[in-house]
């Protein structure tokens, strides 16, 4: 889902909300990775725990993104009342 939706937007000829999503996702794994990897009884497997949350995060991000930019560009001219 997450790769079609990169690829929506690269159609669309927008490709910031992917990268956006893909910093966010980024930055979800690497920053508390960083910090963990610092306390004591840390292991390595957390990261992948990190990792599949952060991919949940980047999906719920991408097809918000995605809603937002089909709606914008789908939106059509509510036609205006006629005043008698």
């Amino acid at each position: 889902m997450i790769f079609v939706a990169s690829s929506m937007f690269q159609a669309m000829g927008n490709t910031l909300p992917s990268l956006i999503s893909s910093g966010v996702r980024l930055a979800l794994i690497v920053i508390p990775a960083v910090v963990l990897s610092r306390m004591p009884g840390f292991q390595l497997h957390t990261i992948w725990y990190l990792a599949v949350g952060a991919v949940y995060v980047q999906l719920a991000l991408s097809m918000l993104l995605l809603s937002r930019e089909f709606r914008r560009r789908l939106g059509f001219a509510v036609p205006q009342a006629k005043a008698a």
